[in-house]
């Protein structure tokens, strides 16, 4: 009772401003909460009207309506600012502001009936069937802590509510804007694909995210960050196209690439939005889509099934492998295997066959020109089938490309292959390899080039100076016609071999060298060979004295004196040259063969002496005079010391050691012919120099030198001689001392000379002995 008392009169008084309230209790309670002393504060005065006073302890509310904002918001532009409207007057801590009476004031029957009233957030679908308190937790609460507020405060954001972990907040469009209230969230009714993309078609899908996928580039959240929509997306953005570029580029040019104003795509020409499937496009695959991928449909093909190429029972890939118009070999037996498969100007079937029928073939001559054989002149008379032949069935395995090109493939060579060889040892670049460089097609007996022959890229052999004055049959004698057509002689005919590059000069000319050169001198030599390295080609006689090697192209070195002769005095110059055009005379014509040796060319003063004993032939690797003599100067020795008895084999130990050299060699008064300054000794023998005083008694005797028994030349007067085994006499013990003048006396020779007596003697013991009565 008390609290409709309180109610009623804070209602009249609201609308009277007149009548006090004598209720203590209600503003003892009321002050006791809030502290207030003057009246006025909540119950307005002459300057403060009442909802003024409600605003002073309810900013929150004043704000709603200022903004305008909420419950309040919106009801105030309708009731004005009339808070008795709907709220009692405070009665007390247990008083509610909010009751089934408010909403009741308000216009709603029950609080159950209230209507969100704002179009920011309107309850609908699945929201109507909702209690206040699922998402007003204070609804039903009788009184609120400070702080706590009953309906305020919730956001009209749905994330506030539902868990957001599809978007993560990346959205600025409101869940309601595409989701709306009334069905499931994966659904979304209210959101429409604009005229940019409409879902039509095959492409009205429900699940956004069968093409929008997340964390893509394509996922809707990265739409909705993007500063600017999207432009319209073509169908390759989404498919791959198993199409080639050439396939699509002539249907991107065509009217019916387009199944929307907006939306422009090759794919439409054969694809439609409403088929079932993409491979229904064959149903819309029509001759000039066809001709589109590269294989026009004409001829035989006009007539085929598609099943007939495209086997519907292989994959995709398989079925439509992308075939080329020259492709015929992928659904034909190809008859010439891989012949056309490259270097060819013509490797489609249908550069030389029609396409109604494969034989006979459309080739003619103009064609063959354009291969890398144009048949002109004595060619063009020529059946086919005689360069190409089969191996097997007509037209089966015969060759037709990649043949030989060169003459010889086809016609015998005149030249026996020589030029061929060659040919692959020119060097780059090198001409024509085969017998067009030299003879034309129209007559082949009569070369083209007579004139311009290069002789020495094809023969190796240069024509200069001399060589190229001659006549060409002076090499190359005439002949009688042979059955290839020539009648230009070969070199080898005339001259038995051909010149090479080590050896040039020799097949034609005879050596007037006598093959020594060759044999000693180092070839190449400065990049010349055979006689080029001395002689050129204007004159065999031109030779190039200036710098020549004498050790090198001799292996005879000049030192000393001879390096100061003039070269004719070892090679003779003759008044007139021989048949081989040589004036310049050999050594050996004039000295001997053995040049190396010095008595070659000068005398053996020595008459041979030193070349008895073989083991002095070489001494400290020098032979010959060269032992002992130099080069500078002869006279000079080249031993210091002279071994008398190594080199003359006279033993000079004895009495001879103490004479002077020209007591045997005495000094010639003038040189000789022989520039020998010397007298040669007597000889080697005692008796060359010493008289005999034997009187040549021991000539025949096994003691035929004096120094058998005289033995030391110091004193001749003492003897190494034994009687018994030097003579055929031995002195038994009574002859031993017998005087030796006994048997040997001084005697008178027939010439008058005397001489001591030594053989021949008597050995008979009555030679010496008489008998007894004879006269002694």
């Amino acid at each position: 009772v008390l609290s409709c008392l309180a109610m009623l009169t804070l209602f009249y008084w609201e609308e009277t401003r007149t009548l006090p309230l004598p209720i203590s209790r209600v503003h003892g309670e009321v002050a006791k909460i809030g502290g207030l002393e003057d009246c006025a504060q909540c119950h307005g005065s002459a300057d403060v009207d009442m909802p003024s006073a409600c605003m002073e302890c309810h900013p929150e509310i004043r704000e709603d309506i200022a903004t305008p904002r909420g419950f309040h918001g919106l009801v105030v532009e309708q009731t004005g600012e009339r808070c008795a409207q709907c709220h009692a007057e405070h009665a007390g801590p247990e008083f509610a502001l909010v009751s089934a009476h408010s909403f009741s004031l308000a216009g709603f029957a029950t609080r159950e009936e209230f209507e969100h009233p704002w179009p920011e957030y309107d309850l609908d679908g699945a929201h109507l069937d909702i209690a206040c308190e699922e998402c007003h937790a204070l609804a039903d609460a009788q009184l609120l802590a400070d702080g706590e507020q009953r309906f305020r405060g919730l956001s009209r954001d749905c994330a506030s509510c539902h868990d957001d972990s599809p978007h993560q907040g990346q959205m600025e469009r409101s869940c309601v804007s595409c989701h709306g209230q009334s069905q499931s969230f994966l659904e979304v009714p209210e959101f429409e694909h604009d005229e940019r993309f409409p879902l039509v078609g095959i492409h009205d899908i429900q699940v956004c995210a069968d093409c929008h996928e997340r964390e893509t580039a394509t996922s809707i959240e990265h739409h909705a960050s993007l500063p600017q929509k999207p432009a319209v997306r073509a169908c390759d953005e989404c498919h791959e196209a198993p199409h080639r570029a050439e396939f699509l580029e002539p249907l991107e040019k065509e009217p019916a690439s387009a199944f929307t104003e907006q939306h422009q795509s090759a794919c439409a020409n054969c694809h439609r939005l409403e088929d079932d499937s993409w491979q229904s496009a064959n149903a819309n695959f029509e001759g000039w889509r066809h001709a589109a991928s590269g294989f026009p449909l004409d001829g035989p093909h006009l007539e085929q099934a598609c099943g007939e190429c495209h086997d519907p029972q292989l994959d995709w890939d398989e079925r439509y492998p992308g075939r080329a118009r020259q492709d015929c070999a992928k659904c034909h037996e190809n008859p010439h295997g891989e012949q056309f498969a490259s270097n060819s100007n013509y490797p489609a079937c249908f550069d030389c066959h029609g396409t109604g029928r494969f034989v006979p073939a459309l080739f003619d001559e103009e064609q063959h020109r354009n291969t890398e054989f144009a048949l002109i002149e004595s060619h063009l008379g020529v059946g086919c089938l005689t360069c190409h032949e089969a191996s097997a069935e007509e037209h089966i395995d015969r060759a037709w490309n990649a043949l030989d090109q060169a003459c010889h493939t086809c016609h015998e060579d005149g030249h026996d292959g020589y030029f061929l060889n060659l040919a692959g040892t020119l060097p780059t670049p090198a001409p024509q390899e085969d017998c067009d460089h030299c003879h034309n097609s129209t007559e082949f007996g009569h070369p083209s080039t007579d004139e311009t022959f290069d002789h020495t890229q094809w023969t190796t052999f240069p024509l200069n100076d001399e060589h190229a004055e001659i006549a060409c049959d002076t090499c190359h004698a005439r002949q009688p016609r042979t059955e290839l057509g020539r009648s230009f002689g070969k070199v080898e005919d005339v001259f038995g071999s051909l010149p090479t590059k080590e050896q040039p000069c020799l097949v034609c000319h005879q050596d007037p060298h006598d093959e020594r050169i060759l044999q000693s001198a180092p070839d190449p030599w400065q990049d010349k060979h055979g006689c080029a390295r001395c002689h050129d080609e204007q004159s065999f006689r031109n030779a190039s004295e200036a710098g020549f090697d004498h050790e090198l192209w001799t292996k005879r070195e000049l030192q000393g004196a001879h390096l100061a002769l003039e070269c004719q005095a070892c090679h003779g110059r003759t008044p007139n040259s021989d048949a081989l055009g040589r004036s310049f005379g050999r050594p050996a014509q004039i000295f001997g063969e053995d040049l190396a040796r010095c008595d070659t060319c000068h005398l053996d003063i020595h008459d041979g002496v030193f070349e008895r004993d073989p083991e002095l032939q070489q001494i400290e690797g020098r032979q010959g005079c060269v032992r002992c003599h130099g080069e500078e100067r002869f006279i000079g020795s080249l031993l210091m010391e002279f071994d008398h008895d190594t080199w003359t084999q006279t033993d000079l130990e004895s009495g001879h050691s103490q004479q002077d050299c020209q007591a045997c060699h005495p000094r010639v008064l003038a040189p000789s012919v022989d520039s020998r300054l010397r007298s040669p000794a007597r000889g080697r023998e005692c008796l060359d120099c010493h008289q005999d005083p034997h009187l040549g008694q021991f000539r025949e005797s096994t003691r035929s030198t004096c120094r058998d028994c005289h033995g030391d030349q110091t004193d001749w007067t003492a003897l190494t001689f034994d009687h018994d085994l030097d003579s055929v006499y031995a002195l038994d013990q009574i002859h031993l001392d017998v005087d030796c003048t006994k048997c040997h006396p001084a005697v008178t020779f027939s010439n008058g000379v005397q001489a001591v007596r030594y053989k021949p003697l008597p050995m008979e013991c009555a030679d010496c002995h008489k008998a007894p009565g004879e006269d002694p």
